[in-house]
């Protein structure tokens, strides 16, 4: 885009890097991953900020302070979508694109400065193990209402998680033809409550994450003392951006929150063996 005669006035030497070369290099470590991206979304910030015209000669300011500054936001999501795959895995990836295209464009959010604001385990989960681990590191989890999300193993470990570690959860219906989620009745609470609802492995994984029957009851009837919002992704493109507005409204930023995720990512550095 900016083109244009170089001269050199000594003696020098040009260096080239393909970007098919770096980008290889750089998505072979999930460390230098994140390093360069927490740079590229910082230059981009400042080039915004520029009130004159940008030229090739622009100098970024935070070239060297940006790797030492206590910043462990790349370690935080504002929402995590905690759905059925097989029934709103389509839906989950259109919320988590939209929702993050809302808050990026929204320079003031809190959340704007996050690498992954909108976790999806579809498409960010890489170890099965650290699931929870994403959950404690949330500040809301969405819960897809969809009719067999409650006898989901693995996403009633995902609420119970949330209300253990004081994270917010919004109830999300999703709202389409022919597939209808049925509000847990107190019939649903007695079969739970004896094991009937469930089979025996699906008790035991429960079990095996420190979770009995009770715990889950308990998390299961505190997630319905909230209103549910509505998603309709067969709408218009309109009624749908109202919806998820009417869902990011709801989701909180708490910096108490981003503070204690950021002293357990320190104490946690902190209490790895040196080798």
């Amino acid at each position: 885009m900016h083109c244009g005669n170089l001269l050199a006035t000594t003696d020098c030497a040009v260096l080239e890097l393909t970007s098919g070369n770096f980008t290889q290099v750089v998505s072979a470590r999930q460390d230098t991953c994140t390093l360069a991206a927490r740079y590229a979304r910082r230059f981009v910030e400042q080039l915004n900020r520029q009130d004159t015209t940008i030229s090739d000669l622009f100098a970024f300011d935070h070239q060297d302070e940006f790797v030492l500054e206590d910043d462990a936001n790349h370690d935080e999501h504002l929402v995590f979508l905690s759905h059925y795959k097989a029934e709103a895995g389509t839906e989950a990836t259109l919320m988590q694109e939209a929702l993050r295209n809302m808050i990026e464009k929204d320079v003031k959010s809190p959340a704007a400065g996050l690498l992954a604001p909108v976790f999806l385990d579809s498409e960010d989960l890489t170890d099965l193990s650290t699931l929870k681990d994403h959950v404690v590191k949330t500040h809301n989890v969405l819960y897809l209402l969809t009719p067999g999300i409650l006898l989901r193993p693995w996403c009633l470990v995902e609420i119970v998680t949330a209300q253990r570690n004081d994270v917010q959860i919004v109830p999300v219906d999703i709202q389409r033809p022919g597939s209808q989620f049925k509000y847990p009745t107190e019939q649903f609470y007695i079969d739970l409550r004896c094991g009937s609802s469930l089979t025996e492995a699906e008790v035991k994984l429960l079990q095996s994450e420190g979770i009995e029957l009770q715990d889950l009851e308990e998390a299961i009837r505190l997630v319905f003392t909230r209103i549910a919002l509505p998603f309709s992704p067969h709408k218009s493109k309109a009624i749908r951006e109202a919806e998820l507005s009417d869902i990011l409204n709801r989701c909180d930023f708490r910096p108490d929150k981003s503070k204690a995720i950021k002293a357990a990512a320190r104490e946690s550095t902190l209490s790895e063996p040196q080798g």
